[in-house]
C-alpha cells in the first residue's frame, strides 16, 4: 500500500526550511527502495547511487553526513538515528496508536506463543466490527522479529 506526504509535513518540527518534495514510501533499505520513495541514509552515502538507480525521491540524512552528489535531493535531519521509529510511525499516521500491539520476546518457546496468541486474536475479533475483522484477517501471523526488519516496515505493517 503507498501512501502520498510531503516531505515538509513528514519533518515538520524538526526542520524548519525542508523542502516540500512529495513522497510515497519511505525505507532505510537502498535495495528495497521503489520509484518515488524516501531513503534514509544512515551508511554515509554508501548506497546513494543504488537509492538513486532504483528512483529514490529523496534522501534523508544524519547532520553528521555529509550531502551526497547530485543525484538525490537531501534533507538533513538533526537527530535521524534516534528518530527512525517516530518517522515512520508519522509516514504511516500512527498505525500502533490504534490496534493493540503486544511483543515477546524469548527463546524458541516464543515463536510458538506467538502463533496462538494471534490465532486467538483472529478468533475474538471474527464478531468485531468490519475495520478490525479485516485487519485480523490480513495478518495471516504474527510478526517475527526476522521479518520485520526496520521500523519503517513494521509501520507498514500495521497500516
Amino acid at each position: 500500500m503507498k501512501r502520498e506526504i510531503g516531505s515538509a509535513a513528514l519533518l515538520e518540527g524538526w526542520v524548519p526550511d525542508a523542502a516540500d518534495i512529495r513522497i510515497w514510501g519511505i525505507r532505510s533499505d537502498a535495495g528495497r527502495i521503489e520509484a518515488g520513495e524516501a531513503w534514509v541514509d544512515l551508511g554515509g552515502g554508501r548506497d546513494v547511487r543504488l537509492a538513486a538507480a532504483r528512483g529514490a525521491a529523496l534522501v534523508l540524512i544524519p547532520k553528521s553526513a555529509r550531502t551526497p552528489g547530485r543525484d538525490i535531493p537531501a534533507i538533513t535531519v538533526p537527530g535521524l538515528e534516534n528518530r527512525l521509529p517516530e518517522l515512520a510511525a508519522r509516514f504511516w499516521r500512527h498505525p500502533a496508536e490504534q490496534i493493540a500491539v503486544a511483543a515477546l520476546a524469548g527463546n524458541g518457546s516464543s515463536s510458538a506463543v506467538g502463533h496462538f496468541l494471534a490465532q486467538s486474536w483472529r478468533r475474538c475479533a471474527a464478531g468485531a466490527r468490519r475495520p478490525l475483522r479485516e485487519r485480523a484477517d490480513a495478518m495471516h501471523h504474527y510478526l517475527p522479529t526476522a521479518d520485520i526488519g526496520e521500523p519503517f516496515t513494521l509501520q507498514e505493517r500495521l497500516n
